[in-house]
């Protein structure tokens, strides 16, 4: 199985580690920026382990399904096409993303 992100997924990422970075460097406290660090590894291996068939929920959008990532903080918002999965965004669990999402591929 292959796994890819679209440009909106690495963006949301990227984001998530600098808004972590800001928050580290305006307190001063580095294990906030650690824990994000963490959190994204656990983004990536939850976006590893999708071998197998899309068991996981339907997504905001039609096509789409839904993993829950780093102890459930975050979202992958992910389509399948046979064996191979494109993570398309991934969202924080706690915020109104299934309104807001706009996915496209």
């Amino acid at each position: 199985m292959t796994v890819r992100w679209n440009a909106t997924a690495i963006a949301s990422r990227e984001a998530f580690l600098d808004a972590a970075l800001d928050r580290a460097l305006l307190t001063p406290d580095p294990q906030i920026f650690a824990a994000a660090v963490t959190d994204d590894a656990a983004i990536h291996g939850a976006a590893a382990d999708m071998s197998g068939p899309a068991t996981y929920a339907l997504g905001p959008v039609p096509g789409t399904r839904i993993k829950p990532a780093a102890r459930g903080r975050y979202v992958l918002i992910y389509r399948r096409k046979g064996r191979d999965a494109l993570v398309l965004d991934v969202v924080h669990a706690r915020s109104n993303w299934r309104s807001a999402t706009n996915v496209t591929t």
